[in-house]
Parts: C-alpha cells; structure tokens; sequence
C-alpha cells in the first residue's frame, strides 16, 4: 500500500481491497459519501467522487476491472490524484472525515525514527 493510501486508510477509515488487474492494485470506498478510491501500480492513488454504490459493486465484479475503470468511471465522475506532500488530504478530511484525533501517519513515523535514533532504543 503507497503512503498516501495508508493515510487515506487510517484518517479516513477507508479499507481498501487488493484487485487482480495489470493496472490497478487496489480499491477503497466510502459508501456514505461515494467516494472512490484507486490505487495504480504504479503507485498513484486517485479519488472518484459521487460514485453510486451501484457502480462501486460493478467495479468490484467487473471480469476486467481495469477496463471497468477505464469506460465507468475515469471519463464520467470528478477525480483527482491524492498526494501526501500537498493538501489533498487535508482537504478529503475537512470534507469526509470522521470526528477523531486526526495524526499525520508521516509525522508520527518520523518521530518514532527520530526517538530511535536518539536513544538507540529498538522497538
């Protein structure tokens, strides 16, 4: 799972689902708020948004879910690419997250590293 999946997954409570597609490695959804989520090989994480559930199931059951994606969905809803070093997804959680103590996953890595390295403690 790339950073900014992993992000999206703990400050946002999206699970994402790994998918058998030469293009697409895997795929989260926010039900309440059709929000799609699609994360490439290649390592980019794109969100879909006002995406039926309807849609999302197909997607899910598609026989080739990277040409689903390709003919449903890329050219027909809104979508832009989530990137941890810009504000994409402080925007998503201003918009769609749940009420909790929201912590950069980032940050928190990077300090653990840092008391790690300045105790010599292992974890």
């Amino acid at each position: 799972m790339s950073w900014e999946a992993d992000i999206v997954a703990n400050r946002l409570g999206v699970r994402f689902k790994g998918v058998s597609s030469s293009a697409i490695c895997s795929i989260g959804y926010l039900s309440r708020h059709g929000l799609l989520f699609i994360e490439f090989n290649r390592g980019a994480l794109w969100a879909y948004e006002q995406v039926p559930p309807a849609i999302y199931d197909q997607l899910v059951r598609a026989s080739s879910i990277g040409r689903f994606f390709q003919q449903q969905i890329k050219n027909v809803f809104a979508g832009f690419e989530i990137d941890a070093d810009n504000a994409s997804i402080d925007q998503l959680v201003a918009q769609y997250g749940r009420q909790a103590e929201l912590l950069e996953f980032k940050e928190i890595k990077m300090s653990l590293l840092k008391d790690d390295a300045d105790t010599g403690a292992w974890f």
